[in-house]
């Protein structure tokens, strides 16, 4: 599953035809499969300070629901500052039907797995498990199920992407708007 990101401070740069922001050095890629949320973040590279970030700094998630579109902003401590993944997996939660549970006396807080990989030889370099919370949770699944629901073709998919980057110029202004956020314990 490819992802769209949006970096701090990068130019614009077309991947695939799509509006693209890259951060330093980092793509990332989030995904909700089975159960189970996850955030990747691929580095050119090891900074070691990233590494400690992610297995245990410092660190916040933001979700910004932009019908189609749902992000999720990530940073870890000033190592990865604010970041964002384009969740993309409606099509494929529908065909599979694995869409995440409504509420219900079962609800509880999501678990975001998160791997920083890097390009060179692609195993993980730090993981971490995080614990969203609930209002997080409630809001993220929500938006993963109605985007399910609402399919989208892949020219009024651009034309979105297109249309959320210049109203949202930087990962910093996705943040401000976002709608809920979910710091994490070190």
């Amino acid at each position: 599953m490819r992802t769209a990101m949006i970096g701090p401070s990068a130019p614009a740069a077309g991947v695939d035809g799509r509006p693209n922001r890259e951060g330093p050095g980092i793509d990332a890629r989030y995904s909700y499969r089975l159960g189970v949320h996850e955030l990747t973040l691929i580095r050119r590279g090891i900074v070691p300070d990233g590494v400690t970030a992610v297995a245990r700094g410092e660190a916040e998630f933001a979700l910004l629901v932009d019908d189609p579109l749902v992000w999720l902003c990530y940073r870890f401590g000033a190592e990865i500052p604010w970041g964002a993944a384009l969740y993309e997996g409606g099509a494929v939660a529908r065909g599979r039907h694995e869409l995440p549970p409504e509420g219900g006396p079962a609800e509880g807080r999501a678990l975001l797995h998160v791997r920083l990989v890097v390009t060179d030889d692609g195993v993980p370099c730090a993981t971490r498990n995080v614990d969203l919370r609930l209002d997080f949770t409630r809001a993220l699944h929500a938006a993963i199920r109605e985007q399910a629901r609402c399919p989208i073709d892949p020219h009024e998919r651009k034309r979105a992407l297109h249309h959320f980057h210049q109203r949202f110029p930087s990962v910093e202004a996705m943040v401000a708007r976002a709608r809920v956020r979910s710091p994490a314990s070190p």
